[in-house]
């Protein structure tokens, strides 16, 4: 049972981020998926998209969360 739920988990993991990049966000899979500091979406929308002449996502847009 516990492998099926980390099959589900990971799938859901890899298809989400895949929805990333087809998007074009710049967020790397670690930033995507790190528990121990989530991503955080900016107050703007969206995050900034990966840059022109780019193909792999640099994560500049990534953001750690602070305290308020």
């Amino acid at each position: 049972m516990t492998a099926v739920i980390l099959i589900i988990a990971g799938g859901y993991a890899v298809a989400s981020y895949g929805w990333i990049l087809l998007k074009g966000y710049d967020i790397t899979f670690r930033q995507w998926v790190n528990p121990l500091n989530p991503f955080t979406w900016p107050a703007s929308g969206a995050p900034a998209t990966v840059a022109a002449g780019s193909v792999f996502p640099t994560g500049a847009a990534g953001t750690k969360v602070t305290a308020a």
